[in-house]
């Protein structure tokens, strides 16, 4: 379970949330919607553990989660990030088999999500869909418990 606790936080002199709490539940998909400019890829950062700072009181499975302890929750979390995260020289498999190798799953994720005729292309040749369907298999070969 995931708390965020009386979240003020904000950019400058922009104040995004205050006073904002949220409950997410071990299981479920959620689905953050709002304008542009809302939050929604502030939140993510915090609930990824990327922003705490003394104004965020996050609470990843009953650890209240600080600078010390954020590899914790890094340890469960995958955040695909909206910038391209790709190695330029590595065709779509092996960019989509980065990740905690310890971790990953056994399975071909290429297939599962039917990319198998991009697999042996480089980041050049791939639509911008395509690289974001390789980052999300690069995800769930890390075998987290959370992807956001």
């Amino acid at each position: 379970m995931i708390k965020i606790k009386n979240l003020t936080f904000g950019y400058q002199n922009n104040l995004i949330f205050n006073q904002s709490s949220l409950v997410l539940p071990d299981n479920g998909v959620f689905i953050l919607k709002g304008d542009n400019g809302c939050g929604k890829s502030t939140l993510l950062k915090i609930i990824s553990g990327d922003l705490i700072n003394e104004n965020i009181t996050l609470e990843y499975n009953g650890s209240i989660i600080n600078n010390d302890n954020r590899q914790y929750l890094t340890s469960h979390i995958t955040y695909i990030a909206q910038t391209n995260n790709f190695v330029s020289f590595l065709n779509a498999s092996e960019n989509a088999s980065l990740g905690n190798v310890t971790h990953r799953r056994k399975i071909n994720t290429l297939t599962l999500l039917n990319n198998e005729k991009f697999k042996n292309r480089k980041e050049c040749q791939l639509s911008n869909g395509e690289k974001v369907l390789i980052t999300l298999e690069r995800a769930i070969n890390e075998n987290k418990n959370i992807i956001l």
